[in-house]
């Protein structure tokens, strides 16, 4: 498993993809591991989600830091309230929120940071990730 890390001064995001190839028609075919450390509280997760919903979720992500406008936003299906979203402010900064739940413990979470931060991990999944949304 490869593990994407976005850090910034105050926050960090951690994404290890477990996929399961054999399942891929599957709804949930990949286990996102998440780890989030905010303004100094921290939380773990798992999100069940498709592998090519993460897909789209990068490119989405990669797309948002070219053109600094849109959103890009991972949750699991079925309405399951656990998410990751991405999305531009108004002076170009990222703002990233979610809300992650485990069997201890909820964490909403929101901050924002410089665009510069986005660039090397939004390059880095969306390249990893694209062959699942591209034939």
């Amino acid at each position: 498993m490869i593990k994407h890390i976005l850090k910034t001064e105050e926050f960090k995001l951690v994404i290890e993809p477990e996929i399961f190839e054999d399942c891929i028609d599957s709804p949930e075919n990949t286990i996102l591991h998440i780890f989030v450390e905010n303004s100094g509280f921290m939380a773990r997760c798992d999100l069940d989600v498709d592998i090519k919903e993460f897909a789209k979720f990068t490119e989405d992500l990669l797309d948002l830091y070219n053109k600094l406008q849109g959103k890009a936003k991972i949750q699991e299906p079925f309405n399951m309230p656990k998410y990751i979203e991405f999305s531009v402010d108004n002076t170009f900064h990222i703002i990233v929120r979610g809300y992650l739940e485990n069997s201890d413990n909820k964490f909403t979470f929101e901050n924002t940071f410089d665009q510069t931060y986005l660039h090397d991990f939004a390059n880095e999944i969306a390249n990893t990730y694209a062959k699942y949304i591209r034939p």
